[in-house]
């Protein structure tokens, strides 16, 4: 079985619309996050064995010298979720849609074989691989499922529910 990875944005999945109405500055400053999102990613995470690996113009910004990463894991993602190479080169070549695909690319040819699933609020891919997730809404119980059910085959109509 190859290694599975999520390949994760961070304004639209886990910096959402409300995060805006706590701090107008949220997004620049990562001082909202969206603790729901980082739970349904913890969740897939222990389910699915993923790793987290960022694709996003965060990725190379710190913020009063703390990473991204730092800051995820700061609001409660789980240190043990990150891969090794816990970020793609999105952001430092652009922004635009293609070079999100671009940088995805990137990462698994200098990374290897990887099952992948991709959170973001940009459609830069038609299906697939892309959860697609609302910037109003953050990820939701309905992506979790989702991008479960990518990267597995699996059908699961609630990860949270089926559990012993």
């Amino acid at each position: 079985m190859k290694p599975r990875i999520f390949f994760l944005d961070i304004d639209g999945p886990i910096t959402n619309a409300g995060c805006f109405g706590i701090f107008k500055d949220a997004s620049e400053t990562r001082s909202i996050m969206s603790t729901s999102a980082i739970g349904f990613l913890n969740l897939l995470c222990d389910e699915t064995g993923a790793k987290i690996v960022t694709n996003s113009s965060h990725s190379y910004h710190d913020v009063a010298e703390r990473t991204l990463k730092e800051d995820l894991i700061r609001w409660n993602l789980k240190r043990l979720h990150f891969y090794d190479n816990w970020r793609t080169t999105f952001g430092l070549e652009g922004v635009g849609g293609n070079e999100r695909m671009r940088a995805i690319n990137t990462w698994l040819k200098n990374t290897g074989e990887h099952d992948w699933v991709c959170f973001d609020d940009v459609r830069f891919i038609e299906g697939g691989r892309l959860v697609h997730v609302s910037f109003d809404d953050r990820i939701t119980h309905r992506d979790m499922v989702a991008a479960f059910e990518i990267l597995t085959g699996v059908e699961h109509p609630s990860m949270i529910l089926a559990r012993p």
